[in-house]
């Protein structure tokens, strides 16, 4: 370095500028590549929060219609047997159909 033709010492520098900027450009795209694996996890995380909250959503809505099915069952299970001790004569209640989005909100009916 210390016999180096001014022509030598600026291809020199030249180099070592172009190294710099290869090692800078490498980091900048490993620290990219670690971020978008961080934004795909995290994504990824989200999204299976928001299945698991809509799992739960669905069960608590099926449950709520089977307790509204069961309790409109009971009703007319009971009426029918007040009925029947009325009139001292049998009565069958069939069962109710399946819930429509009359009984429950649009939204529930949807996500069911």
């Amino acid at each position: 370095k210390i016999n180096e033709t001014d022509e030598q010492r600026e291809a020199r520098l030249k180099r070592e500028r172009e190294q710099k900027r290869q090692k800078r450009s490498k980091e900048l795209f490993e620290q990219q590549r670690i971020s978008n694996e961080n934004s795909e996890e995290h994504e990824m995380r989200l999204t299976h929060e928001r299945e698991h909250r809509r799992e739960s959503r669905v069960q608590v809505l099926t449950q709520r219609c089977m307790n509204i099915q069961h309790k409109e069952v009971a009703t007319r299970n009971q009426k029918a047997t007040q009925k029947n001790n009325n009139n001292n004569s049998p009565t069958y209640v069939a069962p109710l159909a399946p819930l429509s989005a009359t009984t429950i909100s649009e939204e529930e009916h949807h996500i069911l």
